[in-house]
């Protein structure tokens, strides 16, 4: 299959390689900018280059370019505002995955700025501390960055990114943590619901913690809460509620969320890499099972037509890294309501390759890949005409996840 790359687009973005601008009172280090970043030297034809680079020629901004001399991504299209908190994380874990699973090794001081930026936008606004995220009320929002912060260590080694890691695990367990429904995190500090977002991610995030201070008590939460999301959340067709709310014992929502399911695979991933116990894996295979037949269209294509946030990203990343870590891109399966066999491999091919043939002239792609995405948004809240970054994020992810060939396909010379 031939790849046409040049497809219209911001083809020329301007590269600064040096310090510009005021950088203000931050901790952040000045590291030169990579121009491999936005592809502005050559795109290598393949589909994880060619949706990176063009995703950050439309939303990464250089030093020249940004609101305060700093990298980070922006909010969208035609702004030098920065993506909002748990926005900018996802896509911060975006960069992380395809430094994991790609093994791009200029990324590491890109993804030291992004976090150092992130620090400096989201410090506490009152005091000016970019340790204090406490001004945040979503225990969500917080368990994303401290994902992005704690990947962010494993892959650079810089200490105070697992200190901050460190701090917000602490922080959101403690506000958000109690007996009511057996268990489990709130979501906010309203504490109206708990669901799967306030603890699919902490799980994740509490085995990572382990795994880089070998803190046992990490491991003893991550536990808790995955029986606490088994029992509570978890359907045994494979599918994850959405929340639980309102007076004990409490009510289900009936919602089944590719995202929601997405980082509870991950979750069981996390756990089970840890582990090795067959529950794990045996679950996250059964909700896999359930977005690939029940969350799917009838080509067997995740789709949404959902704005202001991801959709499939998540799964993508809970389903990349199980395949990743356990060696299983030939493992069999069926996918859409016909139930026809499909290797993961070949499932994850057949969305990665759809998803990047339905972008539009500046080759992003939007959460709904059943469709060719339009090149302004067509009934977008506040009827704004340009794109959101975290709407074209997850295109992106499905793509850094999937390699281009089977990697357990030997080729034949």
């Amino acid at each position: 299959m031939l790849l046409f790359i040049s497809c219209g687009g911001n083809d020329e973005p301007i590269i600064d390689g040096g310090e510009h601008g005021d950088s203000g009172n931050t901790e952040q280090p000045t590291v030169t900018a990579d121009p491999k970043w936005w592809g502005t030297e050559e795109i290598l034809p393949t589909l994880a280059d060619s949706s990176f680079c063009y995703y950050n020629r439309a939303f990464l901004l250089d030093r020249l370019n940004s609101k305060d001399g700093r990298i980070y991504y922006r909010h969208q299209q035609e702004t030098k505002d920065w993506s909002y908190f748990w926005n900018h994380a996802l896509i911060i874990l975006m960069v992380e995955d395809r430094y994991q699973c790609v093994g791009d090794e200029s990324l590491k001081p890109l993804i030291s700025e992004l976090l150092y930026s992130f620090l400096e936008h989201e410090k506490n606004p009152s005091s000016n501390d970019t340790h204090d995220w406490t001004w945040n009320i979503f225990t969500d929002d917080l368990l994303w960055a401290g994902l992005a912060f704690i990947r962010g260590y494993q892959i650079t080694g810089e200490e105070r990114f697992l200190e901050q890691a460190e701090w917000d695990w602490n922080h959101l367990y403690n506000q958000a943590y109690d007996d009511t429904y057996g268990g489990g995190l709130w979501w906010s500090v309203n504490k109206e619901s708990k669901s799967g977002l306030s603890n699919n991610p902490a799980v994740s995030m509490a085995c990572y913690l382990y795994e880089a201070t070998g803190k046992t008590i990490y491991l003893q939460r991550a536990k808790e809460l995955f029986e606490w999301l088994y029992t509570h959340l978890y359907q045994p067709t494979g599918g994850v509620d959405e929340n639980i709310s309102g007076p004990e014992p409490g009510k289900l929502t009936n919602s089944y969320n590719v995202y929601n399911i997405g980082a509870f695979i991950e979750a069981c991933n996390a756990l089970y890499q840890i582990t090795k116990e067959p529950i794990y894996a045996e679950t996250a295979k059964q909700s896999i099972k359930y977005v690939m037949t029940e969350c799917v269209t009838d080509e067997g294509i995740m789709s949404s037509h959902r704005y202001d946030g991801s959709w499939e990203s998540e799964f993508a990343r809970g389903m990349g890294l199980f395949v990743h870590e356990n060696n299983l891109w030939n493992y069999e399966t069926i996918y859409t309501k016909g139930r026809k066999p499909i290797t993961y491999y070949n499932w994850m091919k057949l969305n990665a390759k759809v998803s990047w043939e339905r972008r539009n002239k500046d080759n992003l792609t939007c959460n709904e890949w059943a469709i060719r995405t339009p090149d302004v948004p067509i009934d977008a809240p506040s009827n704004r005409k340009v794109w959101s970054a975290l709407e074209m994020v997850s295109m992106v992810v499905m793509n850094q996840v999937t390699p281009e060939k089977n990697p357990m396909v030997i080729s034949k010379k």
